[in-house]
């Protein structure tokens, strides 16, 4: 599995990723999900299957905050070349791919890139019943977020970095 930054041309077939990822209410619209592609392209991962078609992506900005915010969701700025927390936006795998570790080699190589440009720790908000999924992988819940994205409630998820 090869992951890679996307490019522009890339924007229709993320979206069918998000939109079959993600309920209406919480779907990131397409003009975010293109300002993400041009301003932190960086810190924007795809995997792509056989065919070159792009079925799971990861994606988020790098911030001084810990916790994610909902204005991330609408507008973000460059990124810095070291230091901060990598958020996690959105991680979407295609239904068609699910079940063959690709989110989890996302969050990898995700976590890979931050520790090469000293980011302290990753954070991204979920869903309840998604815990004990980033539990496994080593994120510690810091409880109920201040979130209200989509009218849901989140739970702060946070991995701090190790440079050993």
């Amino acid at each position: 599995m090869e992951v890679t930054h996307p490019t522009i041309q890339d924007l229709d077939a993320i979206m069918e990723v998000e939109r079959s990822s993600f309920d209406p209410q919480i779907a990131d619209s397409k003009a975010s999900m293109e300002e993400r592609i041009k301003i932190i392209n960086d810190t924007f991962l795809t995997v792509r299957n056989e065919e070159e078609q792009v079925i799971g992506y990861i994606v988020g900005p790098v911030s001084d905050d810990l916790y994610l915010t909902d204005d991330l969701f609408e507008h973000i700025g460059p990124n810095p070349n070291t230091g901060g927390v990598q958020i996690i936006l959105s991680l979407a795998i295609h239904p068609d791919a699910r079940g063959n570790q690709i989110g989890t080699y996302l969050l990898e190589s995700l976590e890979k890139l931050a520790i090469h440009h000293k980011r302290s720790a990753i954070s991204l908000t979920c869903l309840e019943h998604l815990i004990s999924y980033y539990d496994h992988l080593g994120f510690d819940n810091h409880g109920v977020a201040q979130s209200t994205y989509g009218g849901m409630t989140w739970y702060n998820m946070i991995k701090p970095l190790n440079y050993d």
